[in-house]
């Protein structure tokens, strides 16, 4: 036999080698696919609905100054849920001491003011409702007030909200709020407009011209904690109580 005639030979043993283990493959992944478990996608968990914290509505007493847009910005509700709770179809229309009934998405519990001489506060207001406290003239003649407190005890909602009653504007640089347990917040270069509100928050986050934050990692206004603001010059000028 020449060497043409044995590699010729030798290459068809080759490839009829290669061709068995080709099949033998073939077949033992075919029984394999016949064999193994089916699976099923299973679907994705959804997020469990965070709970929803409970909110109550609040009755808010009308201030000199005030309007129903000022009121609805106050508590960050809108114009249109404000009116439709109090049945006003004329949104220019309210007078001074007329009751508000604020809708349950501002979630507040208000504050009682102190008289400059301690008397006995109200009985608090059935159920989950109570009322704005009529405000009384602020020592050395100012014209902040703290119209509520919202979100007492949690630090992510806790806030104060300061209004200006007067026309005149109040530059609050280095006025300071306090609970008179050493938790003390000193205001920045900040101005407070005529009839105008500003919310300190007494969490962290940014400040704005309408919103300013505390930077606290605990709630601090519980029931029977006073708030106490003081001038630049160190005056008690604000002194409420949270009922």
């Amino acid at each position: 036999m020449s060497k043409r005639q044995l590699a010729l030979v030798i290459l068809i043993n080759a490839l009829v080698a290669a061709g068995v283990s080709f099949a033998v493959v073939q077949i033992t992944l075919r029984q394999w696919e016949q064999s193994r478990p089916a699976y099923m996608a299973l679907p994705w968990p959804s997020p469990t609905p965070s709970a929803t914290r409970p909110q109550s509505e609040i009755l808010y007493v009308v201030q000199p100054g005030d309007s129903l847009t000022s009121i609805a910005l106050r508590f960050r509700v809108s114009l249109e849920d404000l009116m439709r709770a109090n049945g006003i179809t004329d949104p220019d229309y309210i007078s001074v001491g007329q009751r508000l009934l604020i809708p349950a998405g501002a979630s507040a519990v208000i504050t009682r003011a102190l008289e400059p001489t301690h008397t006995p506060a109200a009985p608090p207001t059935p159920l989950s409702t109570r009322t704005l406290a009529e405000p009384t003239p602020s020592p050395a003649g100012s014209s902040l007030r703290i119209a509520a407190v919202i979100g007492a005890g949690d630090v992510e909602q806790e806030a104060l909200f300061l209004t200006n009653a007067g026309a005149a504007a109040l530059e609050l640089k280095d006025w300071t709020v306090s609970d008179g347990l050493g938790h003390v917040y000193r205001f920045p270069a900040v101005t407070l407009k005529g009839h105008g509100t500003i919310i300190l928050h007494t969490g962290a986050g940014q400040d704005d011209e309408d919103d300013l934050y505390w930077g606290l990692d605990a709630a601090l206004w519980e029931e029977g904690t006073t708030v106490l603001i003081k001038d630049a010059g160190g005056r008690c000028v604000v002194q409420y109580e949270v009922q």
